[in-house]
């Protein structure tokens, strides 16, 4: 009728326990020493479990850990090796320059559209954000007298 508990993690589903479990019948005295024997290994499996279970989250996060330390570590390698930082000064200077508008253009914009035109004294402009970036952005930026050749502001 019910399983050997000492066999099984579950007692047998037979026709008899579904008896049992649709209607509110008691067990016979054989069944209930069987269910009690199950229930208890039953309580001792789940404690089991439950600590093996814990074993591995505290697994789980150590390992967790230690991919998101290595992950760090590989962006930093990756920010290391990214190519902007084999540029030349020269080449970062020429590229810094098409960050500021040419005064033809600019004197365009101003007489255009003064209150929406580009303001060199804006430090949300270029280029006080390029010398914003790094330490070597700062100091290219600031030894380009092209960058800082044209001040323009609206009154």
């Amino acid at each position: 009728m019910l399983a050997d508990p000492s066999t099984s993690h579950s007692f047998d589903r037979t026709a008899r326990v579904a008896t049992l479990l649709n209607g509110n019948n008691a067990p016979h005295d054989t069944e209930r020493a069987q269910l009690q024997t199950f229930l208890d290994e039953a309580k001792d499996n789940i404690a089991n479990y439950d600590e093996k279970l814990e074993l591995l989250l505290k697994d789980m996060n150590a390992l967790r850990e230690e991919r998101d330390a290595l992950q760090c570590d590989a962006q930093d390698a990756q920010t290391i090796l990214h190519p902007i930082r084999t540029l030349s000064d020269d080449v970062l200077h020429e590229i810094f320059a098409h960050c500021v508008p040419e005064w033809g253009a600019l004197e365009k914009e101003l007489m255009d559209e003064p209150d929406l035109a580009y303001s060199s004294l804006n430090s949300k402009n270029a280029p006080w954000t390029l010398s914003h970036v790094c330490f070597r952005w700062r100091r290219v930026a600031l030894s380009a007298p092209r960058l800082w050749s044209t001040i323009a502001f609206t009154w």
